[in-house]
């Protein structure tokens, strides 16, 4: 398991611990951990109102944060009592992420830190590593270790740069602009309407993409489908009871690129969310094509236990819970990391639609919308 490394005519065997002198064991078992959590099944992932690709995304964001925070290397050789030894430091936890990521091919999204870790990986051709030990060898016969200790400090000369620094600025007006429309956009929702059944679906086209060109029809091919099952819907009995929806344009490397969708059915007219969500995504299948489409809705997963917290079925404008879980989801929503850039400046990538009124005014009367503290702002 101690597999050996040579550093800079060093003879002697040097052999891996961490900065707490744990072995490579504990280490691996901790790196196989990390892997086991962050490789649940795509069902369990989207439940949880999540995707594997944001929990990736989230680690590289604490690692990007982290380098200006410890000045040191990742690994350091330590000739402890005359035996040279490879040990960990603060940033050496992030090793592991040379086992989960390829630099994606496909440049529509990412936030800022992920731009520039993969940029880097594909400055020192580690975009195609799959690096078991901090002591598995590069392309030019090096241990891996030395490699991700020059990739700290590429990142750690990016991240000092005013460039950088403006452009995470910029990503976290925007991410507060969007979080701040789908609240205010709530808010008129249940001013027409008190109780909600609200429905999750998610659309995207069948196939893998593979290159930039690929990747841009996509987008615009996708986009030109949403728009006409939009303009479609109008005249479909499906959404009489619809108030209004609010939708994001997203990008991952499990699902490409796709739409989600929060459908504001009436609470008074709709019940059975999971059976309205199954026939949105059928409508989409039999509009773009069973053989081109495809869709997913966290209300039709069987025996879905956690609606509360994934915000969707009954939510009722004076119940705190199910509101602070819808808003939870609009962070979500609005996260900077997955946000499809590589669109025309005069398109969006997340919106709302008009809220209707309701076809019938019943229904006990209220002066004034509970607004929950902090949704507006």
């Amino acid at each position: 398991m101690n597999t050996p490394i040579h550093d800079d005519g060093l003879n002697e065997l040097v052999r891996y611990t961490g900065s707490q002198g744990e072995t490579y064991e504990a280490l691996a078992a901790e790196m196989a951990g990390e892997r086991a959590s962050l490789g649940r099944t795509e069902m369990e992932d989207r439940d949880s109102g999540d995707y594997v690709d944001v929990k990736l995304l989230r680690r590289i964001d604490a690692f990007v944060d982290a380098i200006p925070q410890f000045s040191g290397p990742a690994f350091y050789i330590d000739a402890e009592r005359g035996k040279p030894k490879l040990k960990r430091g603060e940033l050496g936890k992030y090793f592991g992420l040379l086992q989960h990521f390829h630099s994606p091919k496909i440049r529509l999204g990412y936030g800022e830190r992920a731009k520039l870790f993969y940029e880097a990986l594909e400055e020192l051709a580690l975009d195609d590593s799959a690096a078991l030990s901090p002591w598995s060898a590069d392309l030019n016969g090096e241990p891996i270790w030395k490699a991700f200790n020059e990739l700290v400090e590429v990142m750690r000369e990016r991240i000092l740069r005013g460039s950088f620094r403006e452009a995470m600025r910029r990503a976290y007006e925007m991410s507060r602009h969007q979080e701040q429309l789908l609240n205010e956009h709530l808010v008129e929702v249940f001013a027409v309407c008190t109780v909600l059944r609200v429905v999750r679906v998610d659309f995207a086209l069948q196939g893998e993409v593979h290159g930039e060109a690929a990747a841009q029809e996509a987008l615009a091919e996708l986009r030109r489908q949403f728009g006409r099952f939009l303009n479609n819907r109008r005249h479909n009995k499906l959404f009489k009871h619809l108030i209004s929806y609010a939708w994001k344009l997203e990008l991952s490397r499990r699902d490409g690129v796709h739409y989600h969708v929060l459908f504001y059915f009436d609470g008074s007219e709709v019940r059975a969310d999971a059976y309205i969500a199954s026939l949105i995504g059928e409508y989409w299948l039999r509009l773009v094509g069973k053989d081109k489409a495809r869709f997913y809705t966290s209300n039709y997963a069987a025996g879905n236990k956690n609606f509360h917290e994934l915000a969707i079925g009954k939510v009722s404008y004076d119940d705190e819970r199910s509101v602070t879980a819808l808003r939870n989801l609009f962070t979500y929503f609005a996260k900077p990391e997955q946000r499809v850039r590589a669109i025309a400046a005069t398109e969006r990538a997340m919106g709302v639609g008009a809220v209707r009124a309701r076809k019938s005014n019943a229904g006990r009367k209220r002066g004034k919308v509970a607004v929950l503290p902090g949704m507006l702002r």
